[in-house]
């Protein structure tokens, strides 16, 4: 581990120890408290997590300005009633933690070209997600939500308009107050409260 700093082993370590159903929060802030829980864990036999109702899934790349928005939701949301998965622009991988899950709602959240001002959001059918451009990851989300559909009650995808998406880690003003906003609404579980995407009605 020599010349990787702490915050960055953490960060590593809080994926592999969610997907395992490690408590992350619990487990302390230090390399050798983390390694304690993992130790701990794995003597006890890693019982299964208790299912989450609601999982999220924020998707898109963190390097290209706002199509990063996905990841950025999903970094800022503190909720013990969410699964939160930063999938990046690989969101296939995460298919099993839904599976084994079996969750009530996937939410997706992506940057999505919907010809709105910037930071605008609205929720995408299977049928919109397929003709506008979303962010750069090769999986089509339309197929991705009709696969987890089958493990889950609902899936619904959020499609926010970014600004720019330029080589850049900066995410737009504008796309960061649409994600407190967003983060709200996850956290009331009203996601009635965003409007559906039409053409017409831009």
């Amino acid at each position: 581990m020599a010349g990787v700093s702490v915050s960055i082993f953490l960060g590593r370590l809080k994926l592999v120890l969610k997907l395992i159903g490690i408590q992350y929060e619990n487990c302390g802030k230090t390399k050798s408290s983390v390694g304690v829980c993992i130790a701990l864990a794995v003597l006890s036999g890693n019982p299964k997590p208790s299912a989450k109702k609601y999982i999220l899934l924020g998707i898109g790349n963190e390097l290209r300005g706002d199509d990063g928005i996905g990841p950025y939701v999903a970094d800022n949301l503190f909720d013990d009633d969410w699964l939160v998965l930063n999938c990046g622009t690989a969101p296939g991988n995460f298919t099993q933690v839904v599976k084994r899950h079996k969750p009530e709602l996937v939410v997706m959240v992506d940057a999505a070209e919907m010809g709105l001002q910037p930071g605008q959001y609205r929720r995408l059918s299977l049928e919109k997600a397929d003709t506008i451009y979303l962010s750069t990851h090769a999986l089509p989300l339309s197929y991705l939500a009709t696969y987890l559909n089958r493990f889950c009650a609902d899936v619904v995808i959020i499609g926010i308009q970014p600004k720019c998406i330029e080589m850049s880690q900066e995410l737009s003003v504008e796309l960061k107050e649409s994600a407190k906003e967003i983060i709200e609404i996850l956290r009331q579980k009203k996601l009635q409260m965003i409007p559906l995407f039409h053409d017409q009605f831009r």
